[in-house]
Protein backbone atom coordinates (compact mmCIF):
# COMPACT_ATOMS: atom_id res chain seq x y z
CA UNK A 1 0.00 0.00 0.00
CA UNK A 2 2.93 1.99 -0.09
CA UNK A 3 2.51 2.42 -3.97
CA UNK A 4 0.71 5.11 -5.56
CA UNK A 5 -2.69 3.70 -6.65
CA UNK A 6 -1.21 3.26 -10.63
CA UNK A 7 1.71 1.13 -9.87
CA UNK A 8 0.28 -0.61 -7.22
CA UNK A 9 -2.53 -1.84 -9.67
CA UNK A 10 -0.43 -3.04 -12.65
CA UNK A 11 2.21 -4.72 -10.48
CA UNK A 12 -0.54 -6.70 -8.66
CA UNK A 13 -2.03 -7.72 -12.82
CA UNK A 14 1.19 -8.87 -13.62
CA UNK A 15 2.05 -10.84 -10.44
CA UNK A 16 -1.43 -12.38 -9.86
CA UNK A 17 -1.07 -15.38 -12.61
CA UNK A 18 2.11 -16.01 -11.12
CA UNK A 19 1.24 -17.31 -7.78
CA UNK A 20 1.37 -20.65 -6.33
CA UNK A 21 -0.40 -20.31 -3.04
CA UNK A 22 -4.42 -19.45 -3.94
CA UNK A 23 -5.16 -18.94 -0.28
CA UNK A 24 -2.58 -16.50 0.52
CA UNK A 25 -3.36 -14.42 -2.96
CA UNK A 26 -6.78 -14.28 -1.50
CA UNK A 27 -5.52 -13.41 1.74
CA UNK A 28 -3.75 -10.73 0.20
CA UNK A 29 -6.72 -9.01 -1.81
CA UNK A 30 -9.48 -9.41 0.88
CA UNK A 31 -6.72 -7.26 3.34
CA UNK A 32 -6.21 -4.94 0.95
CA UNK A 33 -9.90 -4.66 0.01
CA UNK A 34 -10.59 -3.95 3.99
CA UNK A 35 -7.76 -1.68 4.08
CA UNK A 36 -9.86 0.68 1.47
CA UNK A 37 -12.83 0.34 2.66
CA UNK A 38 -11.58 2.12 5.53
CA UNK A 39 -10.01 4.74 3.22
CA UNK A 40 -13.02 4.82 1.94
CA UNK A 41 -11.65 4.79 -1.34
CA UNK A 42 -14.40 3.53 -3.64
CA UNK A 43 -12.49 3.47 -7.16
CA UNK A 44 -9.48 1.63 -6.17
CA UNK A 45 -11.69 -0.71 -4.12
CA UNK A 46 -14.28 -2.09 -7.15
CA UNK A 47 -10.74 -2.35 -9.22
CA UNK A 48 -9.73 -5.14 -6.59
CA UNK A 49 -12.85 -6.49 -6.06
CA UNK A 50 -12.97 -7.18 -9.20
CA UNK A 51 -9.33 -8.59 -8.64
CA UNK A 52 -10.95 -11.36 -6.96
CA UNK A 53 -13.14 -13.24 -9.84
CA UNK A 54 -15.90 -13.80 -7.98
CA UNK A 55 -18.26 -13.59 -10.70
CA UNK A 56 -18.55 -17.45 -10.98
CA UNK A 57 -17.97 -17.94 -7.42
CA UNK A 58 -21.17 -17.56 -5.09
CA UNK A 59 -18.75 -18.09 -2.03
CA UNK A 60 -16.11 -15.41 -3.01
CA UNK A 61 -19.74 -12.81 -3.37
CA UNK A 62 -20.55 -13.97 -0.36
CA UNK A 63 -17.39 -13.47 1.60
CA UNK A 64 -17.61 -9.86 -0.10
CA UNK A 65 -21.05 -8.98 0.63
CA UNK A 66 -22.14 -10.89 3.77
CA UNK A 67 -21.32 -9.88 7.37
CA UNK A 68 -19.69 -6.67 8.65
CA UNK A 69 -17.45 -5.92 5.01
CA UNK A 70 -20.73 -6.12 3.47
CA UNK A 71 -22.19 -3.65 6.07
CA UNK A 72 -19.12 -1.31 5.58
CA UNK A 73 -19.24 -1.75 1.77
CA UNK A 74 -23.06 0.05 1.76
CA UNK A 75 -21.52 2.65 4.03
CA UNK A 76 -19.40 3.84 1.03
CA UNK A 77 -21.93 6.68 -0.72
CA UNK A 78 -20.97 7.41 -4.82
CA UNK A 79 -18.68 10.64 -3.45
CA UNK A 80 -15.92 8.01 -2.56
CA UNK A 81 -15.92 6.32 -5.54
CA UNK A 82 -18.10 3.10 -5.42
CA UNK A 83 -21.13 3.00 -7.55
CA UNK A 84 -22.31 -0.08 -6.56
CA UNK A 85 -23.77 -0.36 -3.11
CA UNK A 86 -27.34 -1.44 -4.91
CA UNK A 87 -25.57 -4.46 -5.79
CA UNK A 88 -23.95 -5.45 -2.96
CA UNK A 89 -27.59 -5.04 -0.96
CA UNK A 90 -29.18 -7.02 -3.46
CA UNK A 91 -26.89 -10.29 -2.80
CA UNK A 92 -26.85 -9.51 0.59
CA UNK A 93 -30.77 -9.58 0.31
CA UNK A 94 -30.56 -13.02 -1.23
CA UNK A 95 -28.64 -14.20 1.84
CA UNK A 96 -30.64 -12.69 4.60
CA UNK A 97 -33.63 -14.79 2.32
CA UNK A 98 -31.93 -17.91 2.35
CA UNK A 99 -30.97 -17.62 5.88
CA UNK A 100 -34.75 -17.20 6.47
CA UNK A 101 -34.53 -13.70 7.88
CA UNK A 102 -37.51 -12.22 5.48
CA UNK A 103 -37.38 -8.87 7.60
CA UNK A 104 -33.66 -8.06 6.93
CA UNK A 105 -33.98 -9.35 3.36
CA UNK A 106 -37.06 -6.89 2.47
CA UNK A 107 -35.45 -4.39 3.77
CA UNK A 108 -32.15 -4.83 1.47
CA UNK A 109 -33.96 -5.40 -1.99
CA UNK A 110 -35.77 -2.08 -0.78
CA UNK A 111 -32.69 -0.23 -0.35
CA UNK A 112 -31.33 -2.04 -3.26
CA UNK A 113 -34.50 -0.25 -5.89
CA UNK A 114 -33.53 2.84 -3.90
CA UNK A 115 -29.82 2.99 -4.60
CA UNK A 116 -29.91 1.50 -8.32
CA UNK A 117 -29.59 4.09 -9.82
CA UNK A 118 -25.97 4.62 -9.55
CA UNK A 119 -25.42 1.00 -10.89
CA UNK A 120 -23.52 0.36 -14.03
CA UNK A 121 -26.05 -2.15 -14.20
CA UNK A 122 -28.91 -0.22 -13.24
CA UNK A 123 -32.08 -1.38 -15.11
CA UNK A 124 -30.92 -5.26 -14.58
CA UNK A 125 -30.33 -4.26 -10.73
CA UNK A 126 -33.85 -2.52 -10.82
CA UNK A 127 -35.62 -5.05 -12.50
CA UNK A 128 -34.37 -7.99 -10.21
CA UNK A 129 -34.50 -6.52 -6.56
CA UNK A 130 -38.74 -5.68 -7.37
CA UNK A 131 -39.03 -9.39 -8.50
CA UNK A 132 -37.13 -10.48 -5.38
CA UNK A 133 -39.13 -7.87 -2.95
CA UNK A 134 -42.14 -9.08 -4.56
CA UNK A 135 -41.57 -12.43 -4.01
CA UNK A 136 -40.83 -11.55 -0.26
CA UNK A 137 -43.87 -9.95 0.66
CA UNK A 138 -45.96 -12.51 -0.68
CA UNK A 139 -44.75 -14.46 2.14
CA UNK A 140 -45.57 -11.50 4.60
CA UNK A 141 -48.55 -10.40 6.67
CA UNK A 142 -48.75 -6.56 6.09
CA UNK A 143 -48.22 -4.66 9.18
CA UNK A 144 -47.35 -1.35 9.82
CA UNK A 145 -43.54 -2.37 10.01
CA UNK A 146 -43.51 -3.42 6.58
CA UNK A 147 -45.34 -0.62 5.17
CA UNK A 148 -42.89 1.63 6.54
CA UNK A 149 -40.11 -0.48 5.75
CA UNK A 150 -41.25 0.38 1.97
CA UNK A 151 -42.03 3.38 2.50
CA UNK A 152 -39.21 4.91 4.05
CA UNK A 153 -36.90 2.70 1.23
CA UNK A 154 -39.01 2.41 -1.95
CA UNK A 155 -38.23 4.92 -4.50
CA UNK A 156 -41.45 6.86 -4.87
CA UNK A 157 -42.12 6.50 -8.84
CA UNK A 158 -41.42 2.92 -8.23
CA UNK A 159 -43.93 2.81 -5.32
CA UNK A 160 -47.12 1.69 -6.39
CA UNK A 161 -45.54 -0.81 -8.46
CA UNK A 162 -44.57 -2.22 -5.55
CA UNK A 163 -47.61 -2.39 -3.08
CA UNK A 164 -49.77 -3.78 -5.90
CA UNK A 165 -48.85 -7.21 -5.14
CA UNK A 166 -49.85 -6.55 -1.35
CA UNK A 167 -53.03 -4.90 -2.59
CA UNK A 168 -54.53 -7.58 -4.40
CA UNK A 169 -52.76 -9.83 -2.19
CA UNK A 170 -55.33 -8.28 0.41
CA UNK A 171 -58.46 -7.95 -1.68
CA UNK A 172 -58.28 -12.01 -2.52
CA UNK A 173 -58.04 -12.73 1.23
CA UNK A 174 -61.03 -10.35 2.32
CA UNK A 175 -58.36 -8.38 4.51
CA UNK A 176 -59.96 -4.60 5.04
CA UNK A 177 -57.68 -3.27 7.06
CA UNK A 178 -54.42 -4.54 5.55
CA UNK A 179 -56.13 -3.30 1.89
CA UNK A 180 -56.91 -0.04 3.44
CA UNK A 181 -53.58 0.20 5.54
CA UNK A 182 -51.73 -0.41 2.14
CA UNK A 183 -54.20 2.01 -0.41
CA UNK A 184 -53.63 4.59 1.75
CA UNK A 185 -50.42 5.32 1.32
CA UNK A 186 -50.09 4.97 -2.36
CA UNK A 187 -49.74 7.56 -4.83
CA UNK A 188 -53.14 8.91 -6.57
CA UNK A 189 -53.66 10.02 -9.76
CA UNK A 190 -53.25 7.04 -12.73
CA UNK A 191 -55.13 3.65 -13.28
CA UNK A 192 -54.33 2.57 -10.06
CA UNK A 193 -56.81 4.36 -8.65
CA UNK A 194 -59.36 2.57 -10.84
CA UNK A 195 -57.92 -0.78 -9.91
CA UNK A 196 -58.29 0.15 -6.04
CA UNK A 197 -62.04 1.13 -6.32
CA UNK A 198 -62.86 -2.04 -8.05
CA UNK A 199 -61.13 -4.23 -5.39
CA UNK A 200 -62.14 -2.59 -2.77
CA UNK A 201 -65.77 -4.18 -2.61
CA UNK A 202 -64.07 -7.46 -2.95
CA UNK A 203 -61.21 -6.94 0.30
CA UNK A 204 -64.84 -6.34 2.22
CA UNK A 205 -65.82 -9.97 1.30
CA UNK A 206 -68.41 -8.43 -1.63
CA UNK A 207 -67.59 -10.17 -4.70
CA UNK A 208 -71.24 -9.42 -5.86
CA UNK A 209 -70.93 -6.10 -5.64
CA UNK A 210 -67.51 -6.14 -7.70
CA UNK A 211 -69.57 -7.97 -10.31
CA UNK A 212 -72.19 -5.69 -10.44
CA UNK A 213 -69.92 -2.37 -10.72
CA UNK A 214 -68.24 -4.66 -13.31
CA UNK A 215 -71.47 -5.29 -15.37
CA UNK A 216 -72.06 -1.54 -15.08
CA UNK A 217 -68.76 -0.25 -16.57
CA UNK A 218 -68.91 -2.84 -19.42
CA UNK A 219 -70.79 -0.43 -21.72
CA UNK A 220 -68.95 2.25 -21.66
CA UNK A 221 -65.29 1.23 -20.76
CA UNK A 222 -64.89 -2.84 -22.36
CA UNK A 223 -61.36 -2.92 -22.88
CA UNK A 224 -60.53 -1.38 -19.45
CA UNK A 225 -62.96 -4.41 -17.80
CA UNK A 226 -61.60 -7.26 -19.67
CA UNK A 227 -57.58 -5.89 -18.69
CA UNK A 228 -58.79 -5.55 -15.29
CA UNK A 229 -60.10 -9.43 -15.24
CA UNK A 230 -57.68 -10.72 -16.63
CA UNK A 231 -55.32 -9.26 -13.82
CA UNK A 232 -57.85 -10.77 -11.53
CA UNK A 233 -57.34 -14.19 -13.25
CA UNK A 234 -53.64 -13.93 -12.69
CA UNK A 235 -53.49 -12.90 -9.39
CA UNK A 236 -56.00 -15.71 -8.43
CA UNK A 237 -54.17 -18.26 -10.32
CA UNK A 238 -50.96 -17.41 -8.79
CA UNK A 239 -52.45 -18.00 -5.02
CA UNK A 240 -52.84 -21.60 -3.11
CA UNK A 241 -55.95 -23.11 -3.33
CA UNK A 242 -57.54 -21.89 0.10
CA UNK A 243 -57.45 -18.40 -1.82
CA UNK A 244 -58.38 -20.12 -4.91
CA UNK A 245 -61.50 -21.89 -3.13
CA UNK A 246 -62.58 -18.79 -1.25
CA UNK A 247 -63.02 -16.94 -4.44
CA UNK A 248 -65.25 -19.49 -6.05
CA UNK A 249 -67.84 -16.23 -5.94
CA UNK A 250 -65.41 -13.99 -7.45
CA UNK A 251 -64.93 -16.18 -10.22
CA UNK A 252 -68.83 -17.12 -10.74
CA UNK A 253 -69.22 -13.64 -10.94
CA UNK A 254 -66.36 -12.53 -13.75
CA UNK A 255 -68.17 -15.95 -15.93
CA UNK A 256 -71.40 -13.84 -15.81
CA UNK A 257 -69.78 -10.15 -16.35
CA UNK A 258 -67.88 -11.99 -19.54
CA UNK A 259 -70.59 -14.03 -20.99
CA UNK A 260 -72.59 -11.39 -22.88
CA UNK A 261 -69.21 -10.37 -24.47
CA UNK A 262 -68.51 -13.69 -25.95
CA UNK A 263 -71.24 -13.81 -27.56
CA UNK A 264 -73.09 -10.55 -28.82
CA UNK A 265 -72.66 -9.78 -32.14
CA UNK A 266 -71.93 -5.96 -31.51
CA UNK A 267 -68.75 -6.67 -29.25
CA UNK A 268 -65.61 -6.59 -31.42
CA UNK A 269 -64.33 -9.76 -32.67
CA UNK A 270 -60.90 -8.83 -30.62
CA UNK A 271 -62.87 -7.99 -27.34
CA UNK A 272 -65.16 -11.21 -27.79
CA UNK A 273 -62.06 -13.65 -28.56
CA UNK A 274 -60.36 -11.85 -25.50
CA UNK A 275 -63.57 -12.46 -22.97
CA UNK A 276 -64.16 -16.35 -24.77
CA UNK A 277 -60.29 -16.80 -23.75
CA UNK A 278 -60.88 -15.37 -19.78
CA UNK A 279 -63.93 -17.09 -19.73
CA UNK A 280 -61.93 -20.54 -20.45
CA UNK A 281 -59.02 -19.62 -18.18
CA UNK A 282 -61.87 -19.04 -15.54
CA UNK A 283 -63.81 -22.16 -15.42
CA UNK A 284 -60.27 -23.70 -15.82
CA UNK A 285 -59.62 -22.60 -12.02
CA UNK A 286 -63.07 -23.51 -11.02
CA UNK A 287 -62.99 -27.49 -12.91
CA UNK A 288 -59.78 -27.96 -10.50
CA UNK A 289 -61.34 -27.11 -7.78
CA UNK A 290 -64.22 -29.17 -8.72
CA UNK A 291 -67.19 -26.65 -9.62
CA UNK A 292 -68.16 -27.90 -12.91
CA UNK A 293 -69.99 -25.28 -15.99
CA UNK A 294 -73.25 -27.24 -16.33
CA UNK A 295 -74.81 -24.92 -18.68
CA UNK A 296 -74.74 -25.48 -22.56
CA UNK A 297 -72.23 -23.37 -23.01
CA UNK A 298 -70.15 -24.72 -20.59
CA UNK A 299 -70.93 -28.30 -22.00
CA UNK A 300 -69.54 -27.18 -24.99
CA UNK A 301 -66.36 -25.79 -23.66
CA UNK A 302 -65.68 -29.56 -21.84
CA UNK A 303 -66.00 -30.92 -25.12
CA UNK A 304 -63.57 -29.16 -27.09
CA UNK A 305 -59.62 -30.23 -27.72
CA UNK A 306 -58.23 -27.37 -26.04
CA UNK A 307 -60.01 -27.40 -22.66
CA UNK A 308 -57.97 -27.69 -19.83
CA UNK A 309 -57.88 -27.98 -15.99
CA UNK A 310 -56.55 -25.14 -13.47
CA UNK A 311 -53.83 -27.46 -11.36
CA UNK A 312 -52.60 -24.82 -9.14
CA UNK A 313 -49.11 -22.66 -9.35
CA UNK A 314 -46.16 -22.52 -7.71
CA UNK A 315 -44.56 -18.93 -6.87
CA UNK A 316 -41.03 -19.21 -7.70
CA UNK A 317 -38.13 -17.38 -6.56
CA UNK A 318 -36.81 -15.39 -9.43
CA UNK A 319 -33.88 -17.26 -11.46
CA UNK A 320 -32.31 -14.77 -13.04
CA UNK A 321 -28.24 -14.62 -12.09
CA UNK A 322 -27.86 -11.52 -10.08
CA UNK A 323 -25.49 -8.80 -11.42
CA UNK A 324 -21.86 -8.44 -10.95
CA UNK A 325 -20.44 -5.28 -12.25
CA UNK A 326 -17.14 -5.69 -10.65
CA UNK A 327 -14.78 -6.43 -13.79
CA UNK A 328 -10.74 -7.35 -13.46
CA UNK A 329 -8.62 -3.98 -14.11
CA UNK A 330 -6.42 -3.72 -16.46
CA UNK A 331 -3.82 -0.78 -15.73
CA UNK A 332 -1.68 1.14 -18.10
CA UNK A 333 1.30 0.91 -16.87
CA UNK A 334 3.54 3.34 -15.31
CA UNK A 335 6.25 5.59 -16.41
CA UNK A 336 9.39 4.24 -16.51
CA UNK A 337 10.98 6.85 -15.35
CA UNK A 338 9.27 7.05 -11.77
CA UNK A 339 11.67 5.13 -9.44
CA UNK A 340 11.06 2.04 -7.12
CA UNK A 341 13.21 1.16 -4.23
CA UNK A 342 12.99 -2.50 -3.29
CA UNK A 343 14.34 -3.40 0.50
CA UNK A 344 15.03 -6.92 1.31
CA UNK A 345 12.57 -8.37 4.01
CA UNK A 346 12.23 -11.35 6.16
CA UNK A 347 9.86 -12.59 8.13
CA UNK A 348 8.56 -16.24 9.94
CA UNK A 349 5.14 -17.58 8.56
CA UNK A 350 2.97 -19.18 10.11
CA UNK A 351 4.74 -22.87 10.83
CA UNK A 352 8.08 -20.23 11.74
CA UNK A 353 9.73 -21.26 8.88
CA UNK A 354 11.74 -17.89 7.42
CA UNK A 355 10.06 -16.56 4.67
CA UNK A 356 12.26 -13.78 2.47
CA UNK A 357 10.80 -10.72 0.39
CA UNK A 358 10.87 -7.47 -1.08
CA UNK A 359 9.33 -3.94 0.37
CA UNK A 360 8.27 -1.91 -2.38
CA UNK A 361 8.12 1.98 -1.69
CA UNK A 362 8.88 5.36 -4.49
Amino acid sequence: MALNRERRLFLFARAQPLSKDPVALQKLMFGIIDELILRKDGKELEAWIGFVGASDSTELRGALTSGERGKRLLELDESTGFRERSVVALHRGVGFLEAGELQESLRSFAYTMQQAETSREAAVTLGLARRWLSYVLSRYETNDEVVATLKALVPRQEYNQVIEDLVWRAALRADDRSFERITRTARRGGSFDSTVERLRPLSQGKPGELATRLRDALAQEPSSVLRFVRQLIENIEAEDADVRRANVPTLKGVLEVLRPLSGESRTSKSQSRTAEELMDRTQSILDGLSHLDDSVSGNARALSLTRSTFAGSIRLAPADPLPWPFKPPVPEAPSVFTPIVLEPVEWRDAKGALVFGWRLTE
